[in-house]
Formats: structure tokens, sequence, C-alpha cells
């Protein structure tokens, strides 16, 4: 159970989690399930690398601990979400509704990275997991937090966020985003 909690945790905490500290990842959420209708053997090989890149690092028994950086876990497998997010992306700017949409979102995203950035460049103590602090600490009690491990299922955000992943990946499964044909691979292809 703490293995599941801790890698559910490297995916949604609010200090450790990849898609709070890259939301525009949380897109990739959408991208997966694009890939995983129009290509399930090439969802299905990039799951099992991320998994083997992740797992092992969920399954060590000292999981926040340690004098390293902040997201230090997915310095592996993080180039593994562009995949995805590119099955979508590709997908997205066919439409000139979409593409203002994730131009949009990309915007305010390099807008969140530059507020993070004066944090990490002038509190440096906000890139260490033993501070216990995180960018979004002040809604501490309202986002996901796996860190209590025992009872990280009482925490009701936990929760919610679980479930907006899942959304994403079911609404990326059942609307047709991508312009690649099925069972094509990653590679490009002309229209």
């Amino acid at each position: 159970m703490k293995v599941l909690a801790i890698l559910l945790g490297l995916h949604l905490d609010q200090g450790q989690g990849i898609f709070s500290q890259q939301p525009l990842l949380l897109l990739g959420l959408v991208g997966l399930g694009t890939l995983v209708r129009d290509d399930r053997r090439g969802a299905l090989a990039l799951g099992l690398l991320y998994s083997s890149l992740l797992v092992p690092n969920a399954a060590h028994p000292n999981w926040y601990g340690g004098w390293s950086f902040v997201g230090r876990f997915h310095w592996s497998s993080f180039l593994l979400w562009l995949f995805p997010l590119a099955h979508l992306v590709r997908g997205m700017v066919a439409t000139k509704t979409l593409k203002i949409c994730f131009i949009t979102l990309c915007v305010m995203e390099i807008l969140l990275q530059c507020v993070l950035l004066r944090d990490w460049l002038f509190v440096p103590d906000f890139l260490y997991p033993t501070n216990h602090k995180s960018f979004w600490s002040f809604a501490f009690g309202y986002l996901p937090y796996f860190r209590a491990n025992e009872r990280w299922w009482v925490h009701v955000p936990n929760w919610i966020a679980i479930s907006i992943c899942c959304g994403l990946v079911y609404y990326g499964w059942s609307h047709r985003f991508s312009l690649v044909p099925r069972g094509c691979g990653f590679h490009a292809h002309g229209n």
C-alpha cells in the first residue's frame, strides 16, 4: 500500500508530484488517452518503460527522504510524458480553436514557471523535501498530499485529483483529437 501511495504521490503530491511541478503535463493525460486509443502497442511499450523507471523509486525505502532536490524522481522519466503530449498537440493544432487553447495553456505554463523560478532562486528551501513546503503551501489543505503514507486515502483532495486524472485520460480516449491513424506508432506521418 505504501508503494501505491508513493507512486500516486510522485504524480499528484503538491510538493513531489510531477503534475504540480509541471501542470502542462496534465494535458499529457489527455494525450495518453488518445495514444491508448490510437496505438495500444506503443502506449503499452511507453507505459512499461515509464513504470520501469518510476516504480523502483516508489518502492525505495527512503521515499521522500534525503538531501536532494524536489522532483529528482522524475529526471529519468519526465521526457516520456512528451510522447502522449505530442500525440495530443498534433491533433489540437489542426483546428484554430484548439490551437488558441493550447497556446493559452503554454503561456500560462511559462508564467507559472517564472513564478516558480523566482521562488527557487530567492527561497531555495523550496527545492528541498525536508522543508515540507512547496510553492502550493498557501493551499495546503486543499491540494493532494501523500506524505502521510498511512493516511493518504482519507485526504479528500487526493481522491479528487485521482478522479480528475482518470477523467482526463478517459476524455482523451473518448474524443477525437489525433490525426494519427490507429496502430502507426510514434513516428510522424504525412496527411
